[in-house]
């Protein structure tokens, strides 16, 4: 599913703006048909001519079933990509209200429920864009899956659904258009309980469209349960495996040769043949005993090296090694401090030293020069005579004056 967007203008009467999503060109449409495929004049990349209904903007379609069609646009009002999905008005009961929500329960691989809205006579939805799209879409246009990304998306699902379960969640009515891989190779899981209970409040002559018996073991049983999903989920591997549906003439997983291991297969055979009762049993079946045994092996093999022993016993040493060098360290950057200090003292007394023989050696006359000379003399009389007495010089500065 492709992020290129279409910016529209508010349409007039019969003229709506749109630009180009590839080169950026103004188009110009006269009497737009919504939905409708057009060439951009400039490129010729193809595009819909958008619809807004409300706040909302269809760009295009993803799919339609009959039952629910999908639309790729915008919410003006939050102003964020979504996809609509849009209820078969022949199928809703207008004197009903349709809850599709799952209450509080949320999970990062199930696609977001923004809301739901009646436009004429339609039930719409407001859900989480997804970019990508679905497991349907891949195996229709012939698209192996890899063993690897099968196993991988059945273990994704099964975790998904054992904690649905917990919280009495169930989805329905899964399936391959249901299973969705963006572009991160990462499984988003969509509309859960939507086609059960829309098909709950559906009128009577109705109820069977909105369902696809191939997914039920038995299509006719009202309400759903864990073992729903388990079986839906199992048709689902088995097509992705196959390239089949699983019916009367169909082959037992494991007498095919497939890629997938042995315990894997006999897992999914035993969802069709209904001989898991819960995601939590299924669960244990995906992780096959061998590989719970390495797993066991590898641990204690960590925990018995001797490297990381002695690895340890270094790491518990370092603090005192890394004190000590820190004390030596403050030592000597006291000592440099204090020379540093003593040198600096030195140079200012030097300096003032030199003042004082200038001023009464060349300027004699000047008060300076007259205070200078008794500071010297002071000075010399008082070392000569060991006299350890201080030196005034302020009051000797202003005897001079």
């Amino acid at each position: 599913m492709s992020q290129d967007t279409l910016e529209a203008s508010a349409p007039t009467e019969d003229v709506l703006k749109v630009r180009c999503h590839e080169c950026d060109h103004r188009i110009l449409i006269e009497n737009p048909e919504p939905l409708k495929k057009a060439n951009c004049p400039e490129c010729e990349a193809v595009f819909y001519i958008p619809k807004q209904v409300k706040d909302f903007i269809y760009e295009s379609p993803v799919s339609d079933d009959g039952v629910l069609a999908i639309y790729c646009g915008t919410d003006q009002k939050l102003n964020r990509r979504v996809f609509f999905k849009v209820v078969n008005k022949d199928l809703i009961d207008q004197d009903k209200v349709y809850d599709v929500s799952i209450g509080s329960f949320f999970h990062e691989k199930i696609a977001s429920v923004f809301g739901a809205e009646s436009i004429d006579g339609e039930l719409v939805l407001l859900t989480e864009f997804i970019d990508g799209n679905t497991l349907e879409h891949y195996l229709e246009k012939g698209m192996n899956l890899e063993a690897d990304s099968v196993i991988s998306i059945t273990q994704e699902i099964t975790a998904l659904m054992k904690e649905a379960s917990t919280e009495k969640i169930h989805h329905g009515h899964l399936s391959l258009d249901s299973i969705w891989i963006n572009s991160e190779g990462e499984v988003k899981v969509t509309d859960f309980v939507l086609r059960q209970r829309t098909r709950d409040n559906a009128p009577e002559e109705v109820k069977e469209k909105i369902v696809d018996p191939r997914y039920f073991k038995d299509v006719s049983k009202s309400g759903i349960d864990e073992s729903t999903d388990l079986y839906s989920l199992g048709v689902c591997i088995y097509k992705a495996l196959t390239g089949v549906f699983p019916g009367a003439a169909s082959h037992n997983l494991t007498d095919l040769e497939l890629d997938t291991p042995d315990s894997f297969n006999g897992a999914i055979q035993n969802l069709l043949d209904g001989k898991v009762s819960s995601f939590e049993e299924l669960h244990k079946l995906l992780v096959p005993e061998e590989t719970k045994e390495q797993v066991k092996v590898v641990k204690t093999e960590k925990k018995a090296e001797p490297k990381k022993i002695t690895t340890q016993s270094k790491d518990s040493e370092s603090p005192k090694v890394n004190n000590e060098s820190r004390r030596l360290n403050q030592q000597k950057l006291r000592f440099l401090s204090s020379q540093l200090l003593i040198m600096r003292l030195l140079l200012i007394l030097s300096i003032a030293c030199l003042a004082i023989f200038a001023g009464a050696r060349y300027m004699p006359n000047t008060g300076f020069g007259k205070a200078s000379e008794r500071v010297l003399n002071n000075t010399l009389d008082k070392a000569f005579a060991g006299d350890k007495g201080q030196l005034d010089v302020n009051e000797i500065l202003n005897e001079g004056d």
